[in-house]
């Protein structure tokens, strides 16, 4: 089993080398996204309410730039990989995921004390409370 899994990381590796991946590791702590353009946060920022994570994206300084932010449901979305679970994230992208759920910046609009979330164990998408606390990955609009 574990002679598959190094097999299996080291395929991706190469996938990723050569250019077949739509993400980009940058090297600083960020990940470009080829496909949408977006920088992404490679790292996970702590459990915080939903008010907190905007703050905390909104102070992040990160790759030689401060104009991080929390994405929308969405963009979040993007980076979702439902080919597997448990993450259900690029792993080789996005190591530390937590199995857990991530803020969105999107609001419910039926409810304004309420916002959207992303579960990275699944892939599945819903909304709570704005006062829980979840995960953050912050992101950027790329150049």
């Amino acid at each position: 089993m574990k002679k598959k899994l190094v097999y299996i990381f080291i395929i991706l590796f190469f996938i990723n080398t050569i250019g077949l991946s739509d993400f980009q590791d940058n090297g600083d702590g960020t990940v470009a996204d080829r496909e949408t353009g977006l920088v992404w946060e490679q790292g996970t920022g702590g459990a915080m309410t939903w008010e907190n994570a905007l703050i905390y994206c909104e102070s992040l300084s990160l790759g030689g730039k401060d104009d991080w932010r929390l994405p929308s449901r969405n963009e979040l979305q993007s980076i979702i990989d439902y080919t597997t679970n448990n993450p259900s994230v690029d792993i080789i992208f996005f190591p530390d995921t937590e199995l857990l759920f991530y803020w969105s910046s999107t609001t419910d609009v039926s409810q304004s004390a309420r916002a959207w979330y992303i579960d990275f164990e699944n892939g599945d998408v819903s909304f709570t409370d704005k006062t829980n606390s979840y995960y953050v990955r912050a992101v950027r609009s790329g150049q």
